[in-house]
């Protein structure tokens, strides 16, 4: 058993792989009613026949592992390009920077991928205050930012 979305970028799905004897036990489980895979081509089923046919690229949480350190470069001067307009001088830093980081929350630890990071630093504000007004508008004012 083994973790699909990981795998195969999708949706959540956990994957029961059997040795070929003819007779699956994971098919003859009540449980298996209830959880059948999609037949069309928006669930993991779909997503196996992308990567089975080569369309790995289709899969967008796959395509973006497999992005290129200038392309997520060029993708981070974009937004910074676009939010530094919206920041209060002087007050927030912002640099692209040389980093790394790993697929699938830790459970790939020896696949370590070369990365471009955005750091953003502030001496007015604390880094839960930048997260907070980040995560709710991106496009916000900091001015209001809570204290």
């Amino acid at each position: 058993m083994f973790s699909g979305d990981k795998l195969l970028g999708g949706p959540q799905a956990g994957i029961i792989a059997e040795k070929g004897t003819g007779r699956s036990c994971a098919a003859t489980s009540v449980i298996s009613r209830s959880s059948r895979g999609q037949a069309d081509d928006r669930g993991v089923g779909g997503n196996v026949r992308r990567v089975l046919r080569g369309a790995v690229d289709e899969i967008p949480a796959l395509r973006m592992i497999r992005m290129s350190v200038q392309e997520i470069k060029r993708r981070a001067e974009n937004f910074l390009r676009e939010l530094t307009p919206e920041l209060p001088l002087g007050e927030i830093e912002l640099e692209i920077a040389d980093g790394s980081s790993l697929a699938g929350g830790g459970s790939t630890r020896r696949s370590l991928f070369r990365r471009k990071l955005i750091r953003i630093a502030s001496a007015r504000y604390s880094a839960a205050q930048l997260e907070q007004r980040l995560r709710a508008d991106a496009r916000g004012n900091f001015g209001d930012c809570p204290g």
